[in-house]
């Protein structure tokens, strides 16, 4: 087995594979309804998203819509859309470190017991 060159490019994948902290370089957009994944690759092109465009996963949860930082603008994507960016990680996608579910407030107990109910 050969040893990997470092110069060459990682293979694509899609948005929606990249972990929390993760930055990626977007080489283009797929799906299988073509008129929708071009209508989907304008929107994301006026958002800030363009082929070429640099981006960082911000919230991935496995579940629901992911939130990605390109240029100075946030935007959320849900799973579908997500999937249909493809894009070159800037690290191994093994090599980024996973890191915890941001769980509500509610969930971690910081929302405080000071909450009034009908019987008060």
């Amino acid at each position: 087995m050969r040893a990997s060159n470092p110069n060459q490019p990682l293979p694509l994948c899609s948005l929606l594979e990249l972990r929390r902290g993760a930055r990626a370089v977007v080489r283009g957009f797929e799906g299988t309804d073509g008129p929708a994944t071009r209508a989907l690759a304008q929107r994301l092109v006026a958002m800030g998203l363009p082929i070429g465009g640099e981006a960082e996963m911000l919230v991935q949860r496995g579940r629901g819509p992911v939130l990605v930082r390109a240029r100075e603008a946030r935007i959320a994507l849900g799973q579908d859309e997500a999937r249909c960016v493809r894009v070159e990680a800037l690290a191994p996608i093994a090599q980024i470190a996973a890191t915890p579910v941001i769980q509500p407030a509610a969930a971690r107990g910081e929302l405080g017991s000071d909450r009034r109910t009908d019987s008060q």
